[in-house]
């Protein structure tokens, strides 16, 4: 490649032009070694941002051309008066915006003449060996320099990993394949792996191009043209590091050169010649494979490093950003909450500077006091369950020893939410709170308890009016309170109306309903079942009982009835909640069996089910004798007239 340099001779300048042998980055596929040329001084014309003279526009005479041609040191002399004598000529801002770039591109090229050339290469020794391959992609003459024979000086920060003879690969090309991350045959960068026996950095998109996978002896129906192949390939260079565990990778390169070349010795037919070639061909092999190794080692070892420093350097940021934060007040655990230290500006190993600071802080600062309001709302949800655990504690003995029966009770998220009660919970932080803070809250629970025991009992018999009772007023008043925990005041959860009805007060404290939306009162998920009522109804006349009789009443005699046409014993609550799902229940005519026939139904349910008895697990064991399979059936009735006792 030309390199343009200046000579001054008298007044005038001068450009000549040097060839300099070069190496480009290309692929290392077509890398040669090339002698070096002789320098040539021509007298090409310069171009036009090396030109220095002004040329005459008057065209010249043949005679003129040819006392030129004769004499070009008068030329030039003429020329150089000439453009003495012109005026400069004015130009747009076009032309000086062109002119402007011209002179920056010429004060680049006029390095190496204001700097010494011992000084310029003791500049590039320090830098990092990819930052002279991008030094040399900005312009021709860096290139030019940098990427030349001379110029490997610049080069000895690699010196460590010394190519051996046999591998013909320039310092720039070596430089690229172990510093810079970029594919060997396409543009595609950040590929990682290198294959260090062949010297190629290969992204997935290439996938080994011009390297063959040999698995075997099939050499020689891969390359049917190269003479023992077999043989030859022990004396190539391979890798093991793709797919294959049990194939080698050759380049195709080689196995071609190599066979060409032992095609013309086998021809030759000298024994020494071909020993000679075999011997040298081997040792180059392991002399290469030896350097692969190391190569291979030394890049681990160089990745294991880069992590470190990364990782360090990542710490180091890191801690100087949290003792900036803590410098502008914020505190030490808001400053390492997960949001702050898992951000992305702490996520890299780049120094951290005052401009980089200044651009990142709005950010970090926004992060930090997010993180200093949840800490405080942590800190403050941590108080409040406190408090309310303290309310709990003196809340539960006075509801033990209200009046008022626990089915009518408020819940105590209720209680805990009454005005009383949260004017001393929410106070601020700093303030002590005890069990005696809230004896005024606690003065206020009766009155509570009355409001919420009217409000449940009013409810229920709202239910019962709509539902269709007839024993109750319309108009609600609390003497109709009582009737509620009669038999025939049938309740059942919305969320489960097959279930068993709920009738007394223990049943309405200790019902649960969690699938239905919570609201501020009990029992919002019953809901009266007026056919259920008249079947309790006839069960009482049946029994010969009073129609006023109170379930807890009913559980404690634990009569068993049954209709007619079904051949099932069942007790109170099971006749209420089948009626809700068959008509043929809801029948008038009940009987009710004798003291001795109840006794040996409850033996007979105790042996069915293997636990104590319980409404609501009334199944009967059926056999059959077709498949003599035992199976369970719900509500059915063999067909026999006997009882199942």
């Amino acid at each position: 490649m030309a390199v343009a340099t200046r000579m001054k001779t008298g007044k005038g300048t001068r450009v000549k032009y040097e060839k300099q042998d070069s190496d480009d980055d290309a692929q290392m596929d077509d890398v040669q070694i090339t002698t070096p040329k002789v320098e040539v001084d021509t007298e090409e014309p310069p171009r036009k941002k090396l030109r220095t003279e002004l040329r005459s526009p008057s065209p010249s005479t043949p005679a003129a051309d040819a006392k030129s041609a004769e004499d070009p040191e008068s030329d030039d002399d003429y020329r150089i008066s000439q453009s003495k004598k012109q005026k400069p000529r004015k130009s747009s801002s076009s032309t000086s915006k062109a002119k402007g770039k011209g002179k920056a591109k010429a004060q680049l090229d006029t390095l190496f003449d204001k700097l010494p050339t011992d000084v310029v290469y003791m500049i590039f020794s320090h830098l990092h060996p990819l930052d002279l391959l991008r030094l040399a992609r900005t312009n021709r003459m860096l290139r030019s320099h940098l990427m030349s024979k001379a110029s490997a000086a610049a080069h000895l920060s690699i010196i460590y990993l010394k190519l051996p003879f046999s591998i013909v690969v320039s310092e720039p090309q070596w430089a690229q394949l172990l510093f810079s991350r970029d594919c060997s045959t396409c543009t595609r960068t950040n590929i990682p792996n290198v294959d260090w026996f062949h010297r190629l950095r290969l992204c997935s998109r290439c996938d080994r191009a011009g390297v063959i996978l040999i698995i075997g002896l099939r050499a020689r129906k891969a390359f049917p043209h190269v003479p023992d192949v077999n043989m030859l390939l022990d004396l190539l260079p391979h890798s093991n590091t793709g797919s294959s565990w049990t194939g080698k990778y050759y380049r195709i390169k080689d196995i071609q050169d190599v066979g060409a070349e032992w095609a013309i010795i086998s021809k030759k037919g000298s024994d020494a010649e071909i020993q000679e070639f075999k011997e040298r061909r081997k040792s180059e092999t392991e002399e290469i494979m030896t350097h692969g190794t190391f190569c291979k080692a030394w890049h681990r070892d160089s990745s294991i490093l880069k992590r470190t420093q990364n990782r360090e350097a990542k710490q180091v940021r890191r801690n100087e950003i949290f003792a900036r934060l803590e410098a502008l007040g914020y505190n030490p655990q808001d400053v390492r909450d997960w949001t702050v230290a898992q951000s992305r500006f702490l996520h890299t190993s780049t120094p951290l500077t005052e401009r980089r600071w200044a651009a990142i802080r709005p950010s970090l600062e926004a992060l930090t006091i997010r993180a200093q309001e949840r800490r405080l709302q942590r800190d403050r949800d941590l108080v409040i369950r406190q408090r309310e655990a303290i309310a709990e504690s003196v809340i539960k003995p006075c509801l033990a020893t209200s009046a008022v029966s626990p089915a009518f009770h408020p819940r105590l998220r209720n209680l805990l939410d009454s005005v009383s009660f949260q004017a001393i919970i929410s106070q601020p932080n700093e303030v002590a709170v005890s069990a005696d803070s809230f004896q005024s809250a606690l003065d206020t629970i009766p009155d509570q308890l009355a409001k919420t025991a009217k409000a449940i009992q009013s409810h229920l018999l709202q239910r019962m009016v709509n539902g269709g009772a007839m024993n109750v007023d319309p108009s609600i008043i609390e003497s109709d309170f009582s009737k509620i925990g009669l038999a025939t005041s049938t309740f059942f959860c919305k969320t489960d109306s097959h279930g068993l009805p709920v009738c007394s007060k223990d049943d309405l404290n200790s019902h649960r309903c969690p699938r239905f939306p919570a609201s501020p009162d009990k029992c919002q998920c019953l809901s009266y079942g007026h056919e259920a009522s008249n079947v309790v109804a006839a069960l009482l006349a049946a029994a010969n009982l009073d129609p006023n009789t109170t379930a807890d009443e009913m559980d404690e005699m634990d009569l068993r009835f049954h209709c007619p046409g079904w051949q099932l014993a069942m007790n109170w609550r099971d006749a209420a909640s089948n009626a809700m799902r068959s008509k043929l229940l809801q029948s008038s005519t009940w009987e009710v069996f004798s003291p001795e026939d109840t006794a040996a139904i409850k033996r007979k349910e105790m042996t069915n089910n293997g636990d104590a008895w319980r409404a609501g697990e009334t199944f009967e064991r059926l056999q059959y004798a077709d498949d003599n399979s035992t199976k369970w059936g719900f509500l059915m009735t063999p067909p026999a007239t006997d009882f199942p006792f």
